[in-house]
């Protein structure tokens, strides 16, 4: 029968350890110390982590509510109530409202856009317009005319004729008064809407695909109803 050896370790004298020979005691130390560095080295992790989070959501925060951020004429953006018109002329006048030639109204002080206004009447003051300067009429005669801007404003509720060509006029005047709304360079009176919008652009698209109206040249076609915004 085949006999085998056997091999014991040799059991590790106080010699051994003092040689530098690794004891039991010494690599369970060792054990322990990597592990409690990887349990640093982990909480490390996870707080630079929350931090970061933290700092996103800090960020996240500022640019929301950030003024740059949001729309002038954001729902969520507060702003003070106007002056009040009134329903008349009178009380309009009485509250400091201001008569608006581009937007057919009365309007508070606080959504009168100067530059639109100043620009429309330099285009009504041309004479080289159909039916000359300011062409606004009592009736559909066109020897009926209005005689300016302040017995224009006083018709407020009554049925006041003009020109197709003004009519367009007002219709692309209004589209740089809604970009600068857009801007926040002027409040929104808010009048019109969507539907006055749509109005206007079709208009304009009427014209670049018929061409002109021959009929423009020899009457009116265009009827307006002056109106008072109370508030803004």
């Amino acid at each position: 029968m085949e006999s085998k050896s056997i091999f014991y370790d040799k059991v590790p004298t106080s010699d051994d350890i003092d040689n530098g020979e690794p004891s039991f005691s010494d690599t369970h130390e060792e054990e322990s110390h990597y592990r409690s560095r990887d349990r640093y080295i982990r909480l490390f992790s996870i707080i630079n982590t929350i931090l970061l989070l933290v700092l996103v959501f800090l960020v996240s925060i500022n640019l929301f509510y950030s003024p740059k951020s949001r729309s002038p004429t954001s729902p969520s953006t507060p702003r003070s109530r106007s002056t009040n018109c009134g329903n008349t002329t009178a009380t309009a006048k009485a509250a400091g409202c201001l008569f608006d030639p581009l937007g057919y109204l009365w309007t508070p002080p606080e959504c009168y856009d100067h530059v639109t206004v100043s620009e429309f009447r330099a285009f009504l003051a041309n004479p080289a317009l159909q039916f000359g300067a300011f062409p606004f009429f009592r009736t559909n005669d066109t020897a009926d005319r209005i005689s300016g801007e302040e017995e224009l404003a006083e018709r407020v509720g009554i049925k006041t004729y003009s020109t197709q060509q003004e009519h367009l006029a007002h219709c692309a005047y209004m589209l740089r008064r809604l970009e600068r709304a857009r801007e926040g360079k002027v409040r929104w009176d808010g009048k019109g809407g969507y539907a006055h919008v749509e109005h206007c652009s079709n208009a304009l698209a009427e014209r670049l695909v018929g061409g002109e109206n021959p009929l423009d040249k020899t009457g009116l076609h265009s009827v307006i109803l002056l109106s008072i915004v109370e508030e803004c």
